[in-house]
């Protein structure tokens, strides 16, 4: 999809060709036409629609040998290919030159046993977010724009913007998909009224620029993230870097009022923590405005043996130094997710486990 399209449906491809010959999806295919011929008579969907018969001589068309012959050779690979030069190692041989694989940070500096979690303390919010925020809100997608924080690394590397690909294409570089997370153009922050896009502001200022800057700003700063969000957060279509790059960016909880079940799931696996407001109260009900500096209370009691409620607290701090609290639910639905997040995600879990 065109990143300028704001919405889109699904449909057969007969259909997709009918609605682009009409020009337009508001048509009646039943009783407008979809264009004129020659002689300027209109020309109905039921004209063009091929019969049974023509179907099926098509598909008659269709003899096995033609797969046979397509197949023979599909284990002789491309000469290309076989002309790549593979280092014998028991380990993958990474290429520092690559822009397009890159050995991913989830093991650096550690340790070999997990450390005790604690409170999450002195939390900003990255993000504050409505209702069925999507995956693909959330996901790198789509080409890459030369201006875009994953546009200007790229260009640092001496790469030209015909030559960016995609996101998908460099989905194995998580220094270029880090940079595309929450870099949707329809995402709406409310930190940025009245903006569109995947930009922020840095607290406790005003500055505005674009997420990824931000959650560098408080990298540098040791300074975790919190992202807010509406009901159905993180729906749609389950996409591993909607999880990988909130992680990447610093965020250690994402407070919403209801959670997709895989996006949730997968929070988990990366370590990071989802926290769900209390039935019938949201940001909008407490007055959060996401300017608050969030703590949580309760949580390493939680994880040593999470209770029947499965409830802990947060402390809120406001820009007056006022401090509020409120009782949230926490979402580690299991024991086996409850290891998982204390040791910082299913990736150090598994590790650890082989070692």
């Amino acid at each position: 999809m065109h990143p300028e399209v704001r919405a889109n449906y699904l449909a057969s491809p007969p259909l997709v060709v009918a609605f682009a010959l009409a020009g337009r999806v508001d048509i009646d295919l039943e009783e407008e036409p979809l264009g004129t011929d020659r002689e300027g008579q209109p020309v109905f969907l039921r004209d063009i629609w091929p019969s049974q018969a023509e179907i099926q001589a098509a598909l008659a068309a269709v003899k096995p040998a033609m797969f046979k012959q397509a197949y023979a050779s599909v284990f002789e690979g491309d000469s290309r290919w076989r002309s790549i030069q593979v280092p014998q190692a028991a380990t993958y041989a990474w290429d520092e030159g690559s822009s397009y694989v890159k050995h991913p940070p989830y093991f650096v500096d550690m340790p070999a046993t997990p450390a005790t979690q604690g409170e999450l303390r002195g939390m900003r919010v990255l993000a504050v977010l409505g209702d069925s925020i999507t995956t693909d809100h959330i996901s790198p997608a789509g080409s890459i724009k030369a201006d875009s924080p994953a546009g200007r690394y790229l260009v640092g590397l001496g790469i030209e913007p015909k030559d960016f690909n995609s996101y998908g294409a460099r989905r194995g570089n998580h220094e270029v998909m880090v940079r595309g997370t929450f870099a949707n153009l329809r995402l709406k922050n409310q930190l940025v009224r009245g903006s569109e896009g995947g930009v922020t502001r840095h607290l406790p200022g005003r500055e505005i620029m674009p997420i990824y800057d931000a959650a560098m700003k408080y990298q540098a700063d040791r300074v975790p993230l919190l992202v807010l969000a509406g009901r159905d957060y993180g729906c749609g279509s389950s996409r591993d870097w909607a999880a990988k790059g909130t992680r990447l960016l610093g965020v250690r909880v994402v407070l919403a009022e209801s959670f997709e079940r895989i996006h949730r799931s997968n929070l988990v696996g990366m370590g990071v923590l989802p926290l769900e407001f209390l039935p019938d109260e949201s940001a909008h009900s407490l007055g959060l405005t996401g300017e608050e500096v969030f703590e949580t209370l309760g949580l390493p009691h939680f994880l040593e043996a999470p209770p029947a409620h499965r409830q802990i607290a947060v402390r809120i701090t406001r820009p007056d130094g006022s401090q509020d609290h409120f009782a949230v639910r926490v979402r580690i639905d299991t024991q086996q997710e409850s290891a998982y997040y204390q040791h910082g995600g299913i990736l150090p879990y598994v590790l650890r486990s082989l070692t």
